[in-house]
Protein backbone atom coordinates (compact mmCIF):
# COMPACT_ATOMS: atom_id res chain seq x y z
CA UNK A 1 0.00 0.00 0.00
CA UNK A 2 1.80 3.37 -1.00
CA UNK A 3 -0.04 7.16 -0.68
CA UNK A 4 1.72 9.86 -2.91
CA UNK A 5 0.45 12.90 -0.61
CA UNK A 6 -1.75 14.19 2.39
CA UNK A 7 -4.92 16.06 2.54
CA UNK A 8 -6.89 17.74 5.13
CA UNK A 9 -10.36 16.39 6.26
CA UNK A 10 -12.21 18.02 3.54
CA UNK A 11 -10.12 17.11 1.05
CA UNK A 12 -11.56 14.52 -2.04
CA UNK A 13 -12.52 11.00 -2.08
CA UNK A 14 -9.68 8.49 -2.61
CA UNK A 15 -10.91 7.89 -6.33
CA UNK A 16 -11.25 12.03 -6.51
CA UNK A 17 -7.36 12.19 -5.62
CA UNK A 18 -5.42 14.93 -7.63
CA UNK A 19 -2.03 13.96 -9.13
CA UNK A 20 1.15 15.69 -7.83
CA UNK A 21 4.51 15.87 -8.40
CA UNK A 22 6.65 13.70 -6.43
CA UNK A 23 8.30 15.23 -3.47
CA UNK A 24 6.09 18.13 -3.96
CA UNK A 25 5.02 17.69 0.27
CA UNK A 26 1.18 19.54 -0.79
CA UNK A 27 0.02 21.52 2.63
CA UNK A 28 -3.17 19.48 3.50
CA UNK A 29 -6.30 21.99 4.19
CA UNK A 30 -7.14 21.63 8.02
CA UNK A 31 -6.08 23.33 11.34
CA UNK A 32 -3.13 23.97 13.12
CA UNK A 33 0.74 25.49 11.77
CA UNK A 34 2.98 22.90 9.84
CA UNK A 35 5.79 21.20 11.96
CA UNK A 36 6.28 20.42 15.01
CA UNK A 37 3.56 21.21 17.98
CA UNK A 38 5.10 23.56 20.45
CA UNK A 39 4.87 20.22 23.09
CA UNK A 40 7.62 18.65 21.10
CA UNK A 41 11.47 19.45 20.55
CA UNK A 42 13.07 20.47 17.34
CA UNK A 43 14.06 18.04 15.02
CA UNK A 44 17.57 17.65 13.50
CA UNK A 45 17.14 17.73 9.86
CA UNK A 46 13.66 19.15 9.78
CA UNK A 47 15.13 22.20 9.29
CA UNK A 48 17.50 24.95 11.18
CA UNK A 49 14.55 26.04 13.61
CA UNK A 50 15.57 27.08 16.86
CA UNK A 51 13.91 26.04 20.11
CA UNK A 52 12.94 29.85 20.68
CA UNK A 53 11.60 30.43 17.46
CA UNK A 54 9.34 27.05 17.62
CA UNK A 55 8.10 28.32 21.05
CA UNK A 56 7.09 31.56 20.06
CA UNK A 57 4.88 30.06 16.96
CA UNK A 58 7.43 30.59 13.96
CA UNK A 59 6.83 27.08 12.52
CA UNK A 60 8.71 26.08 8.71
CA UNK A 61 6.89 27.01 5.41
CA UNK A 62 8.78 25.60 3.22
CA UNK A 63 7.23 22.22 1.72
CA UNK A 64 7.92 18.95 3.17
CA UNK A 65 11.28 17.76 2.01
CA UNK A 66 12.08 13.97 0.10
CA UNK A 67 11.41 11.82 3.19
CA UNK A 68 9.96 13.83 5.88
CA UNK A 69 6.85 13.97 7.60
CA UNK A 70 4.85 16.31 9.12
CA UNK A 71 2.08 16.22 11.43
CA UNK A 72 -0.07 19.23 13.41
CA UNK A 73 -2.49 19.15 15.38
CA UNK A 74 -4.02 15.95 14.44
CA UNK A 75 -7.85 15.02 15.49
CA UNK A 76 -9.56 11.48 15.15
CA UNK A 77 -13.31 10.88 16.31
CA UNK A 78 -15.40 7.65 16.25
CA UNK A 79 -18.30 8.84 18.90
CA UNK A 80 -15.41 10.35 21.14
CA UNK A 81 -12.46 12.21 20.23
CA UNK A 82 -9.52 9.19 20.19
CA UNK A 83 -6.89 11.10 19.37
CA UNK A 84 -5.89 14.34 20.51
CA UNK A 85 -3.84 17.10 19.29
CA UNK A 86 -1.41 14.90 18.00
CA UNK A 87 1.67 16.52 16.71
CA UNK A 88 5.26 14.45 15.46
CA UNK A 89 7.80 15.39 12.37
CA UNK A 90 9.74 12.17 10.91
CA UNK A 91 13.07 14.18 9.26
CA UNK A 92 14.61 12.60 5.92
CA UNK A 93 16.49 8.98 6.55
CA UNK A 94 15.49 8.97 9.99
CA UNK A 95 13.70 6.26 12.31
CA UNK A 96 10.86 7.47 14.30
CA UNK A 97 9.06 4.92 17.08
CA UNK A 98 5.42 5.78 18.16
CA UNK A 99 4.93 3.07 21.31
CA UNK A 100 1.84 3.03 23.72
CA UNK A 101 -0.70 0.75 25.05
CA UNK A 102 -3.59 -1.10 23.16
CA UNK A 103 -6.01 1.83 22.11
CA UNK A 104 -3.68 4.94 22.54
CA UNK A 105 -3.99 6.07 18.75
CA UNK A 106 -0.57 4.27 17.05
CA UNK A 107 -2.53 2.34 14.19
CA UNK A 108 -4.90 4.92 14.04
CA UNK A 109 -2.04 7.77 13.57
CA UNK A 110 -0.59 5.67 10.79
CA UNK A 111 -4.07 5.06 8.71
CA UNK A 112 -4.69 8.84 9.03
CA UNK A 113 -1.37 9.88 7.33
CA UNK A 114 -2.28 7.06 4.51
CA UNK A 115 -5.85 8.57 4.54
CA UNK A 116 -7.02 4.78 5.05
CA UNK A 117 -9.22 5.28 8.54
CA UNK A 118 -11.46 2.66 8.86
CA UNK A 119 -15.38 3.19 8.58
CA UNK A 120 -16.95 5.64 11.61
CA UNK A 121 -13.61 7.28 12.24
CA UNK A 122 -12.98 11.02 10.97
CA UNK A 123 -10.28 13.42 11.19
CA UNK A 124 -11.64 16.50 11.95
CA UNK A 125 -8.60 18.75 12.70
CA UNK A 126 -4.97 18.21 11.68
CA UNK A 127 -2.79 19.10 8.91
CA UNK A 128 -0.53 15.81 7.36
CA UNK A 129 2.62 16.67 4.95
CA UNK A 130 4.54 14.11 3.02
CA UNK A 131 7.88 14.30 1.50
CA UNK A 132 7.46 12.01 -1.55
CA UNK A 133 5.61 8.43 -1.69
CA UNK A 134 4.62 6.61 1.75
CA UNK A 135 4.33 2.63 1.69
CA UNK A 136 2.49 0.79 4.53
CA UNK A 137 2.95 -2.86 6.09
CA UNK A 138 0.29 -3.61 8.10
CA UNK A 139 0.27 -5.98 11.19
CA UNK A 140 -1.54 -9.10 10.48
CA UNK A 141 -0.08 -10.31 6.59
CA UNK A 142 -2.76 -13.34 6.18
CA UNK A 143 -5.77 -10.46 5.92
CA UNK A 144 -3.87 -8.22 4.26
CA UNK A 145 -3.12 -10.19 1.81
CA UNK A 146 -5.54 -11.47 -1.25
CA UNK A 147 -6.29 -15.62 -0.74
CA UNK A 148 -7.32 -15.81 -4.04
CA UNK A 149 -4.38 -14.49 -5.50
CA UNK A 150 -0.81 -16.24 -5.85
CA UNK A 151 1.94 -13.54 -3.93
CA UNK A 152 4.26 -13.39 -7.11
CA UNK A 153 0.74 -11.75 -8.57
CA UNK A 154 -0.06 -9.45 -6.37
CA UNK A 155 3.56 -7.68 -5.97
CA UNK A 156 3.51 -7.66 -9.97
CA UNK A 157 -0.06 -5.77 -10.16
CA UNK A 158 1.57 -3.26 -7.99
CA UNK A 159 4.93 -3.14 -10.06
CA UNK A 160 2.49 -2.47 -13.09
CA UNK A 161 0.36 0.07 -11.52
CA UNK A 162 3.53 1.89 -10.28
CA UNK A 163 5.25 1.58 -13.44
CA UNK A 164 3.27 0.16 -16.47
CA UNK A 165 6.34 -2.25 -16.94
CA UNK A 166 5.51 -5.18 -18.88
CA UNK A 167 4.26 -8.58 -17.83
CA UNK A 168 7.42 -10.14 -18.09
CA UNK A 169 9.31 -7.03 -16.27
CA UNK A 170 6.82 -7.09 -13.40
CA UNK A 171 7.72 -10.97 -12.76
CA UNK A 172 11.81 -10.46 -13.20
CA UNK A 173 11.26 -7.17 -10.66
CA UNK A 174 8.61 -9.83 -8.27
CA UNK A 175 12.06 -11.93 -8.44
CA UNK A 176 14.01 -8.76 -7.42
CA UNK A 177 11.62 -7.95 -4.67
CA UNK A 178 11.49 -10.83 -2.96
CA UNK A 179 15.26 -11.48 -2.81
CA UNK A 180 15.72 -7.96 -1.61
CA UNK A 181 13.45 -9.07 1.73
CA UNK A 182 15.62 -12.28 1.70
CA UNK A 183 12.86 -14.99 0.34
CA UNK A 184 14.45 -18.09 -0.69
CA UNK A 185 13.67 -19.42 -3.80
CA UNK A 186 11.91 -16.64 -5.55
CA UNK A 187 10.18 -18.06 -8.15
CA UNK A 188 8.89 -20.96 -6.33
CA UNK A 189 7.80 -18.65 -3.64
CA UNK A 190 5.73 -16.31 -6.19
CA UNK A 191 3.40 -19.12 -7.10
CA UNK A 192 2.13 -19.73 -4.08
CA UNK A 193 -1.16 -18.58 -2.41
CA UNK A 194 -0.72 -16.85 1.56
CA UNK A 195 -1.93 -19.33 2.88
CA UNK A 196 1.08 -22.15 2.10
CA UNK A 197 3.69 -19.18 3.26
CA UNK A 198 5.22 -19.24 7.10
CA UNK A 199 3.66 -15.70 9.36
CA UNK A 200 7.57 -14.45 8.30
CA UNK A 201 7.31 -15.21 4.76
CA UNK A 202 4.03 -13.55 4.23
CA UNK A 203 5.55 -10.75 6.47
CA UNK A 204 8.15 -10.52 4.11
CA UNK A 205 6.01 -10.58 1.27
CA UNK A 206 3.66 -7.62 2.56
CA UNK A 207 7.10 -5.73 2.67
CA UNK A 208 8.06 -6.36 -0.46
CA UNK A 209 4.28 -5.04 -1.66
CA UNK A 210 5.34 -1.75 -0.36
CA UNK A 211 8.57 -1.44 -1.49
CA UNK A 212 7.12 -2.38 -5.41
CA UNK A 213 6.07 1.39 -5.24
CA UNK A 214 9.52 2.77 -4.27
CA UNK A 215 8.97 4.48 -1.13
CA UNK A 216 10.90 7.69 0.55
CA UNK A 217 9.12 6.54 3.79
CA UNK A 218 8.03 3.05 5.11
CA UNK A 219 5.18 2.82 7.63
CA UNK A 220 5.08 -0.38 9.60
CA UNK A 221 1.84 -0.92 11.68
CA UNK A 222 3.23 -3.63 14.74
CA UNK A 223 4.89 -5.97 11.72
CA UNK A 224 6.30 -7.89 14.21
CA UNK A 225 3.78 -8.64 16.89
CA UNK A 226 2.66 -12.03 15.29
CA UNK A 227 6.08 -13.67 14.69
CA UNK A 228 8.36 -15.62 17.06
CA UNK A 229 11.47 -13.91 18.66
CA UNK A 230 13.90 -15.36 15.82
CA UNK A 231 11.94 -14.20 13.08
CA UNK A 232 11.30 -10.90 14.44
CA UNK A 233 14.72 -9.87 15.12
CA UNK A 234 15.06 -11.02 11.24
CA UNK A 235 12.66 -9.22 10.27
CA UNK A 236 13.65 -6.22 11.99
CA UNK A 237 17.98 -6.56 11.06
CA UNK A 238 16.33 -6.66 7.49
CA UNK A 239 14.01 -3.39 7.84
CA UNK A 240 17.33 -1.70 8.87
CA UNK A 241 19.58 -2.56 6.49
CA UNK A 242 16.69 -1.60 3.68
CA UNK A 243 16.14 1.84 5.58
CA UNK A 244 20.19 2.26 5.10
CA UNK A 245 20.74 0.98 1.03
CA UNK A 246 17.70 2.50 -0.05
CA UNK A 247 17.41 5.73 1.89
CA UNK A 248 13.85 5.57 3.24
CA UNK A 249 12.65 7.24 6.12
CA UNK A 250 10.68 5.10 8.99
CA UNK A 251 7.81 5.76 11.36
CA UNK A 252 7.75 2.47 12.94
CA UNK A 253 4.20 1.72 15.88
CA UNK A 254 4.67 -1.08 18.42
CA UNK A 255 3.18 -1.30 21.72
CA UNK A 256 6.78 -2.77 22.46
CA UNK A 257 9.73 -0.78 23.69
CA UNK A 258 11.86 -3.48 23.42
CA UNK A 259 11.11 -3.56 20.04
CA UNK A 260 11.08 0.07 18.84
CA UNK A 261 14.52 0.88 20.55
CA UNK A 262 15.96 -2.05 18.16
CA UNK A 263 15.45 0.10 14.94
CA UNK A 264 14.52 3.77 16.02
CA UNK A 265 16.83 7.09 16.15
CA UNK A 266 13.45 8.86 18.32
CA UNK A 267 10.30 7.96 20.06
CA UNK A 268 6.88 9.44 20.37
CA UNK A 269 5.01 7.71 23.43
CA UNK A 270 1.44 7.76 23.19
CA UNK A 271 -1.27 7.39 25.96
CA UNK A 272 -5.14 7.79 25.31
CA UNK A 273 -4.53 9.59 22.02
CA UNK A 274 -2.09 12.31 23.47
CA UNK A 275 1.52 12.39 23.31
CA UNK A 276 2.91 12.01 26.14
CA UNK A 277 6.52 12.39 26.05
CA UNK A 278 8.86 12.35 23.22
CA UNK A 279 12.53 12.05 22.84
CA UNK A 280 15.74 10.69 21.86
CA UNK A 281 15.54 6.56 21.89
CA UNK A 282 18.21 6.53 24.50
CA UNK A 283 17.17 9.31 26.67
CA UNK A 284 13.69 7.80 26.13
CA UNK A 285 14.89 4.01 27.33
CA UNK A 286 18.00 5.85 30.32
CA UNK A 287 16.14 9.01 31.54
CA UNK A 288 12.43 8.78 30.65
CA UNK A 289 10.95 12.30 32.26
CA UNK A 290 7.22 11.07 32.73
CA UNK A 291 6.19 8.33 34.89
CA UNK A 292 4.06 6.28 31.97
CA UNK A 293 7.08 5.85 29.84
CA UNK A 294 8.82 4.86 33.11
CA UNK A 295 6.46 2.05 33.36
CA UNK A 296 7.05 0.84 29.55
CA UNK A 297 10.39 0.66 30.63
CA UNK A 298 10.17 -1.41 32.86
CA UNK A 299 7.80 -3.60 31.27
CA UNK A 300 10.86 -4.97 29.46
CA UNK A 301 11.52 -7.74 31.28
CA UNK A 302 14.98 -9.07 31.33
CA UNK A 303 15.78 -12.24 30.79
CA UNK A 304 16.20 -14.49 34.00
CA UNK A 305 19.47 -16.13 34.96
CA UNK A 306 20.11 -19.82 32.75
CA UNK A 307 19.53 -22.66 35.70
CA UNK A 308 22.34 -25.17 34.66
CA UNK A 309 21.28 -28.43 32.82
CA UNK A 310 21.35 -31.57 34.43
CA UNK A 311 24.08 -33.99 32.65
CA UNK A 312 25.13 -31.17 29.95
CA UNK A 313 29.12 -30.25 29.86
CA UNK A 314 29.98 -27.34 31.12
CA UNK A 315 30.95 -24.63 28.04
Amino acid sequence: MSRRAGRGPNGPGRGGRPSLPEGSGDQVEGSGLPGVGASGPPVVGAGEHSSAALAAGQFPTHPCPVGGLRVDGLRLEGGIELVHDLSLTLAPGEALGIVGESGSGKSLTLRAIMDLLPRGITRTAGRIEIGGRAGMIFQDPLSSLDPMMTVGRQVAEVCWVRSGASRQDSRARVRELFGSVRLPQPEVLATRYPHQLSGGQRQRVLLALALAGDPDILLCDEPTTALDVTVQREVLALLADLRTSRGMSLLFVSHDLAVVSQVCDRVVVLREGRVIEQASTRQIVTAPTEDYTRQLVEAVLPLPPLAPIAGAADV
